[in-house]
Protein backbone atom coordinates (compact mmCIF):
# COMPACT_ATOMS: atom_id res chain seq x y z
CA UNK A 1 0.00 0.00 0.00
CA UNK A 2 1.44 3.54 -1.27
CA UNK A 3 1.57 5.71 2.14
CA UNK A 4 0.21 9.49 0.96
CA UNK A 5 1.94 12.80 2.65
CA UNK A 6 -0.81 15.22 2.38
CA UNK A 7 1.38 17.86 3.17
CA UNK A 8 3.43 17.22 -0.28
CA UNK A 9 0.14 16.38 -1.73
CA UNK A 10 -0.73 19.88 -1.19
CA UNK A 11 1.63 21.59 -2.31
CA UNK A 12 1.24 19.53 -5.47
CA UNK A 13 -2.19 19.96 -6.16
CA UNK A 14 -1.70 24.01 -5.94
CA UNK A 15 0.90 23.58 -8.56
CA UNK A 16 -1.23 21.88 -10.59
CA UNK A 17 -4.31 24.17 -9.78
CA UNK A 18 -1.83 27.13 -11.31
CA UNK A 19 -0.61 25.45 -13.99
CA UNK A 20 -4.16 23.86 -14.97
CA UNK A 21 -2.69 20.37 -15.28
CA UNK A 22 -4.85 17.62 -16.16
CA UNK A 23 -4.57 14.79 -13.50
CA UNK A 24 -5.74 11.38 -12.24
CA UNK A 25 -6.53 11.49 -8.78
CA UNK A 26 -7.62 7.69 -6.70
CA UNK A 27 -9.76 8.05 -3.98
CA UNK A 28 -10.47 5.04 -1.49
CA UNK A 29 -13.93 5.31 -3.65
CA UNK A 30 -13.63 6.25 -6.74
CA UNK A 31 -11.09 7.44 -9.49
CA UNK A 32 -11.31 10.63 -11.56
CA UNK A 33 -9.55 12.65 -14.35
CA UNK A 34 -10.01 16.47 -14.47
CA UNK A 35 -8.74 19.75 -12.99
CA UNK A 36 -8.78 20.93 -9.46
CA UNK A 37 -10.32 24.12 -9.37
CA UNK A 38 -9.31 25.37 -5.64
CA UNK A 39 -7.17 23.91 -2.67
CA UNK A 40 -8.35 24.63 0.77
CA UNK A 41 -5.94 24.27 3.70
CA UNK A 42 -8.71 23.35 6.24
CA UNK A 43 -8.80 20.89 8.96
CA UNK A 44 -9.07 18.48 6.57
CA UNK A 45 -7.30 19.68 3.91
CA UNK A 46 -9.63 19.60 0.78
CA UNK A 47 -9.75 20.35 -2.81
CA UNK A 48 -12.34 21.04 -5.58
CA UNK A 49 -12.34 19.51 -8.47
CA UNK A 50 -14.00 19.46 -11.71
CA UNK A 51 -14.27 15.77 -13.37
CA UNK A 52 -14.69 15.26 -17.08
CA UNK A 53 -17.81 12.61 -16.20
CA UNK A 54 -19.27 15.10 -13.12
CA UNK A 55 -21.44 17.63 -14.04
CA UNK A 56 -19.94 20.18 -11.12
CA UNK A 57 -17.12 20.73 -9.00
CA UNK A 58 -16.87 18.90 -5.92
CA UNK A 59 -14.52 18.37 -2.68
CA UNK A 60 -12.52 15.98 -2.02
CA UNK A 61 -10.34 15.63 1.40
CA UNK A 62 -6.76 15.04 0.82
CA UNK A 63 -6.79 12.24 3.51
CA UNK A 64 -9.35 9.82 1.32
CA UNK A 65 -6.81 9.55 -1.52
CA UNK A 66 -5.75 6.40 -1.96
CA UNK A 67 -2.80 6.96 -4.32
CA UNK A 68 -0.73 10.48 -4.83
CA UNK A 69 -2.45 12.94 -7.65
CA UNK A 70 -0.31 13.02 -11.03
CA UNK A 71 -0.66 14.17 -13.82
CA UNK A 72 -3.31 12.24 -16.13
CA UNK A 73 -2.60 9.93 -19.56
CA UNK A 74 -5.71 10.47 -20.63
CA UNK A 75 -6.99 13.41 -22.69
CA UNK A 76 -9.82 15.56 -21.44
CA UNK A 77 -12.82 14.63 -23.32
Amino acid sequence: MVEVNIKEEVEKAKKFKVYETYVFVQTYSNFYNGRICQVIESDPPTFIFLDDVVPAPFPIEFKELKYPIVPSNKEKK
